[in-house]
């Protein structure tokens, strides 16, 4: 079931009020039996704040019952910042969140300290999420360090029987930083990650080109576009994913790379040749939002 309740000017009150009414109309809880019965919450653009999580969450794991009544929870552009983020993370870490699939917390002010919390729930709590399979944060100000500790805290366990479930990563102008983009590319869960427009430049580039000789063996999209990155950077990226290798078969099957440089034309058709399973894609372009001085080199 959708409910779509985005644009609507709902605040601290009207979220206090949504719960109870979800709640109170699904009585004990005991009737919900399969996925059918979940919903898709879509609250975007609502400025509800971060004491409104203290409220959402009882969503998240209802109490008492701990699993969730949201199959997908869409708080795009809801100024939760890190206290909303923090009130979530708790939920996640210590309830079990049975059903819940997908976080949408994109466009929230979220920083390091929000990123940090929720890298703790990543990890402790990660048999309460284990259905969770994607994660959005676009567009928050975490930095690298924050960003790192993310990665950190899904590499942390990869060969673990109870590993992370989390497939789908979206860190699209996070300022994720190029140690926070190495730290990504060592999740073995992930097989969607988008760090697209984190001005990685031309350095960010060569230093994860190291971690795809051969491609990748978990991650099937990887999207590196409007980084800013010079041809020279993309060719050496490209050079490194044809390198052959025995010690794992390439799982990587789209590469986003608008937004940079083309570099040589001769070694996108040398790629499409060797690894032509893989699609690059090069028709989006960079941000036009920065001043020169702030352009990755």
């Amino acid at each position: 079931r959708k409910l779509d309740l985005s644009d609507c000017n709902i605040g601290l009150k009207g979220v206090e009020s949504l719960v109870k009414c979800l709640l109170g109309k699904e009585g004990s809880m005991n009737e919900i039996r399969d996925q059918s019965q979940l919903i898709d919450l879509n609250l975007n653009s609502n400025p509800i704040g971060s004491d409104s999580c203290a409220s959402l969450k009882n969503l998240i794991s209802i109490p008492s019952i701990n699993f969730s009544m949201v199959h997908s929870l869409s708080l795009k552009g809801c100024s939760i910042g890190d206290g909303g983020i923090e009130a979530i993370s708790s939920i996640l870490q210590g309830h079990q969140c049975k059903f819940l699939t997908t976080l949408d917390l994109s466009s929230n002010g979220i920083g390091l300290k929000g990123a940090l919390a929720l890298g703790v729930a990543l990890k402790e709590g990660r048999e309460n999420i284990n259905e969770l399979k994607e994660i959005r944060l676009a567009d928050n100000p975490i930095g690298e360090e924050g960003i790192t500790a993310l990665a950190n805290s899904l590499a942390q366990h990869q060969n673990d029987d109870n590993n992370s479930t989390l497939a789908v990563l979206d860190l699209s102008n996070t300022n994720c930083g190029s140690g926070g983009a190495v730290a990504l590319m060592k999740c073995s869960p992930l097989s969607s990650l988008r760090l697209f427009n984190n001005n990685l430049g031309s350095t960010g580039i060569e230093a994860i080109s190291s971690h795809l000789e051969g491609g990748h063996a978990y991650l099937k999209h990887l999207d590196l576009g409007g980084n800013r990155a010079e041809g020279g950077a993309i060719s050496q990226l490209l050079k490194s994913i044809m390198t052959k290798r025995t010690d794992f078969r390439n799982s990587l099957n789209t590469l986003e790379l608008g937004g940079n440089e083309n570099g040589d034309e001769r070694l996108f058709e040398k790629v499409k040749a060797v690894l032509p399973e893989l699609d690059i894609a090069r028709d989006r372009e960079a941000p036009k939002d920065l001043p020169d001085g702030e352009k990755g080199n």
